[in-house]
């Protein structure tokens, strides 16, 4: 997702693509499961982002 964004969208492509891994993140370092969202789309019709937030209790 952030490779498109980065290289195609006007308003980002002169910022470049990040250059943090996930793993070095403080909110991934603990792994990816409950954290990542799933995304569907393009950038002509939008995107749309589905997430499950999980709470124990």
């Amino acid at each position: 997702m952030c490779q498109i964004l980065y290289t195609t969208v006007p308003d980002y492509v002169g910022r470049g693509v990040h250059d943090r891994l996930l793993k070095n993140d403080s909110i991934f370092r603990d792994g990816y499961a409950n954290e990542m969202g799933i995304f569907s789309g393009s950038i002509v019709s939008g995107y749309m982002l589905t997430h499950t937030i999980v709470v124990n209790g």
